[in-house]
């Protein structure tokens, strides 16, 4: 399988959290929380120190690429921010599974 490249050429970084089912993950300037279930890979939080920089496009690159080698669904959960609600489900695929609860399939 050819190596993932994010469009900013950013790494993914992750360590274990608060406990062994909820990771942190680094990309870029872009941090946050996700976890995975037995079907799919589960995006909790996400904070950009520098917004409008692009990170956040490598975040969602990052996390669909892992999604879809492991053949799972990419989830993004508790979306309150209806602008961005709006943006992932017009813009990157994803379609409401629950009020606050998008998914991807990849």
């Amino acid at each position: 399988m050819k190596p993932f490249t994010s469009t900013n050429n950013l790494d993914y970084l992750q360590s274990h959290a608060v406990d062994e089912n909820m990771f942190r993950f680094k990309v870029g300037t872009c941090h946050g929380l996700f976890y995975q279930t037995e079907k799919a890979v589960c995006l909790l939080a996400v904070m950009n120190n520098e917004k409008g920089n692009g990170h956040f496009t490598d975040v969602l690159e990052w996390f669909e690429y892992s999604a879809q080698r492991q053949g799972l669904y990419f989830d993004v959960i508790e979306v309150w921010n209806q602008r961005l609600r709006k943006h992932l489900m017009e813009k990157q695929g994803f379609v409401a599974i629950a009020p606050d609860h998008l998914r991807k399939k990849v």
